[in-house]
């Protein structure tokens, strides 16, 4: 589940100036990159699911956030079906993004109270 409550997820969304979205194979240089940008001063990050990898250094990157960057809210980015929405909710993701709307993502989101941010602008992206 989430580690954060959904209205400090919108709140802190609505505070950051940049959200920065990041997506690395390497759980090293993700690790690095998610550090860098919270040492400079940002707590609303997105990961993106991006490759095979995604998950498993996704579900890392939670456990290294509640050790080096404890208020940080980290979401995961380009979800594409209910399936990966309850994948990464149950890992911790605090927001998800799609880049299209399902109502079945918005579904899942709801049921678990994440944020849910879908990425439409064109009637052709409602599914």
């Amino acid at each position: 589940m989430a580690r954060n409550a959904s209205i400090i997820v919108y709140s802190r969304i609505e505070e950051t100036p940049i959200v920065p979205l990041f997506f690395n194979a390497d759980l090293t240089v993700a690790q690095h990159v998610l550090k860098a940008c919270y040492d400079g001063g940002i707590r609303v990050f997105e990961f993106t699911n991006r490759g095979a990898e995604a998950p498993a250094i996704f579900a890392k990157l939670i456990d290294y956030c509640e050790k080096e960057c404890p208020d940080l809210v980290l979401g995961i980015g380009t979800i594409y079906d209910a399936k990966q929405a309850n994948e990464f909710i149950a890992m911790g993701a605090d927001f998800m993004l799609q880049p299209f709307t399902t109502p079945e993502v918005g579904e899942v989101c709801a049921k678990h109270d994440i944020p849910w941010i879908p990425g439409t602008m064109t009637l052709t992206e409602i599914r």
